[in-house]
């Protein structure tokens, strides 16, 4: 064989051991297609579009003296409340705005079931102060509402986390960044929030 053959025929042993080694890394268009596919159909199920951002100011565990000790935790994309013998926990997602719309979707026990687990949140400033409010899926009242707060207390200033319910924001519960200064101030009433029993 000549030299030039041996070339060529070294250039295509090459060549095809470079396709040999590569083949197999790389997903077939189709596969790849079907894991998009995959993908949105989850999030797009019963209105979800996907994880809900919850502000910086809220994240952390906060505390209360109310019903024997209670926490809430805000989270990334969750929220978790904890009282003394029961807890509960949601993934916070944003919820297409058309899917209470259909009232079937807040009556029907099978998606009631699927979205167990999954809340909404939504934003809006009122009484002076920013809230967040949370509502279990396929709530149509007004869900529970949390802002934070600066008060001041025996001259030093502390956050407080403020819940409150309907569209008055009401004041049912305090919670204070440590179980101490829940205790130490679980009977006090702030004179500029709207307790719920004024």
């Amino acid at each position: 064989m000549t030299s030039k053959k041996l070339a060529v025929t070294a250039t295509f042993a090459v060549f095809g051991l470079a396709l040999i080694s590569s083949g197999p890394t790389n997903r077939p268009a189709s596969s790849n297609f079907a894991m998009v596919q995959a993908s949105t159909a989850a999030k797009d199920k019963y209105g979800n579009r996907g994880p809900a951002k919850v502000p910086s100011r809220l994240q952390g565990t906060w505390y209360s003296a109310d019903d024997g000790g209670s926490t809430v935790t805000f989270g990334k994309h969750s929220f978790r409340e904890k009282e003394t013998d029961d807890s509960s926990t949601l993934k916070l997602y944003k919820q297409d705005s058309r899917f209470l719309q259909d009232h079937r979707n807040t009556t029907d026990e099978r998606i009631e079931d699927a979205t167990d687990s999954w809340g909404r949140i939504s934003t809006t400033r009122a009484k002076g102060m920013h809230w967040l409010t949370v509502y279990e899926w396929t709530e149509t009242g007004d869900g529970t509402s949390y802002a934070v707060h600066t008060e001041k207390v025996d001259g030093q200033e502390i956050k407080i986390l403020v819940a409150a319910e309907g569209p008055n924001y009401e004041v049912e519960h305090v919670y204070y960044q440590t179980q101490a200064l829940a205790d130490q101030y679980s009977n006090h009433r702030f004179a500029d929030l709207n307790y719920d029993n004024d």
